[in-house]
C-alpha cells in the first residue's frame, strides 16, 4: 500500500516554511486560495518551488468564479515549469475566497466547464488557442495534474469526468467514504481518488476536538451548505449537519465560533480522526484500505497547529507509509 500525505498552510510566501515541511517528510504542501484572508497562492507555490527540491506543490482549491481557466492554465504551467514538474492544480466549486466578496459558490454546470477548460487549455487544446510553449524556454514542463475537491454527487461525477485525482471532502467515516468512492467508480474506475480528512494526534480525543472544532466544522458543512445533507448519516449525524449548515460563521471559518459547538463527539469520532497515535493510525489505514492512496491532512487551528503536526509526523507518518 503506497499512501502519500499532504498538509495545507495559507498563501503566505515564506520560503522556510515550505523548506521545513519538505524536511519533516510530507509528499504534499497546498497553498489556500482565500483572496480576503491570505496571499495569492500562485506566488507562494513559486518561493516554494524554489526552496525547494522533492516536495509535491498544489493549490487547494482555485474556483471557476475569481479566475479565467487560460489565467489559471497560464500561472499553473509557470509553477510546473519554475519547480521542475511538482505542481497539482485543485479546483472546487468555492467557499471562503467567494462568500467573502457576497458571491455563492460556483453551479455545478460552471464547475464542469472550468475544469474542461483548464484541462484543454493544460493540454495545449483549447478552442482557437494560438498560444504555444516559447522554445527559447526549452522542453515544456509536464502536464499539471488536475485534482477536484468534491463532497456532493454531481460535483464528485464532474471530478470523476474531466479531473485527473478525485480528491473527496466527506469526511472520514467509512461508511461515508465508501458511499463517495462508489460514485467514482461508477464514473470511472482507474481515477486516483485521495481524501481530506481532519486529524489531531492527541492522547486525550476531547482535546483534539476543542483544537479542531473549527477546521472540523468548516469541513463538515460542506455535506450540507446546500439545502439538503448528502450522503448517508445517521439522525444524531443530521442534526449536526444542519446545525452547521445554520449557525455557520464565514468571519469564524476555519476556527472556533458559535458553529462549533453544535459539534459532539460522537460526530466528531466517526467525521473526523481525533485521539492517540495508534487509534489515529489505525483509522487511516483502515481508509486508506477503502482504495485511498492521498491524504490531504487538516489539522488544528493555527495555535495548535505546531504541536499537531509534530507529533503527527513522529508518531503516524512512518507506519501509514509503511502500512503497519
Amino acid at each position: 500500500m503506497s499512501v502519500q500525505l499532504w498538509l495545507s498552510t495559507r498563501s503566505v510566501p515564506q520560503a522556510r516554511k515550505a523548506a521545513a515541511f519538505e524536511n519533516m517528510g510530507w509528499d504534499g504542501l497546498a497553498f489556500t486560495e482565500s483572496q480576503n484572508r491570505s496571499g495569492d497562492p500562485f506566488v507562494a507555490l513559486t518561493v516554494a518551488a524554489l526552496t525547494t527540491t522533492r516536495i509535491g506543490l498544489g493549490v487547494a482549491v482555485t474556483n471557476p468564479t475569481t479566475r479565467h481557466p487560460a489565467i489559471t492554465a497560464a500561472a499553473a504551467m509557470a509553477v510546473q515549469a519554475e519547480s521542475g514538474g511538482r505542481l497539482n492544480l485543485g479546483i472546487g466549486r468555492g467557499d471562503s475566497a467567494l462568500a467573502h466578496i457576497g458571491v455563492r459558490p460556483a453551479p455545478v454546470a460552471l464547475l464542469r466547464s472550468f475544469v474542461a477548460n483548464v484541462q484543454a487549455h493544460l493540454h495545449g487544446q483549447a478552442p482557437g488557442e494560438d498560444w504555444a510553449w516559447p522554445a527559447e524556454s526549452g522542453p515544456p514542463p509536464p502536464k499539471v495534474p488536475v485534482f477536484v475537491a468534491a463532497s456532493a454527487p454531481k460535483s464528485i461525477q464532474v471530478a470523476a469526468e474531466h479531473a485527473d485525482r478525485v480528491m473527496l471532502a466527506v469526511g472520514a467515516d467509512p461508511l461515508r467514504l465508501r458511499w463517495a468512492i462508489d460514485l467514482v467508480h461508477a464514473v470511472r474506475p482507474d481515477v486516483p481518488i485521495g481524501a481530506f480528512v481532519n486529524v489531531v494526534v492527541n492522547d486525550s480525543a476531547e482535546v483534539a476536538l476543542k483544537q479542531a472544532g473549527g477546521r472540523i466544522a468548516t469541513f463538515a458543512r460542506f455535506s450540507a451548505m446546500h439545502g439538503q445533507i448528502v450522503g448517508p448519516v445517521t439522525e444524531p449525524q443530521r442534526e449536526v449537519l444542519d446545525g452547521l449548515a445554520a449557525d455557520f460563521q464565514m468571519t469564524m471559518h476555519g476556527l472556533r465560533g458559535a458553529h462549533t459547538e453544535r459539534l459532539t463527539p460522537e460526530f466528531a469520532e466517526r467525521f473526523a480522526v481525533l485521539g492517540p497515535s495508534g487509534y489515529c493510525l489505525d483509522r487511516l489505514l483502515e481508509l486508506a484500505a477503502l482504495g485511498i492512496d492521498r491524504f490531504h491532512i487538516i489539522g488544528p487551528t493555527p495555535e495548535f497547529e505546531r504541536e499537531a503536526r509534530r507529533r503527527f509526523v513522529a508518531q503516524v507518518m512512518t507506519p501509514l507509509r509503511d502500512g503497519t
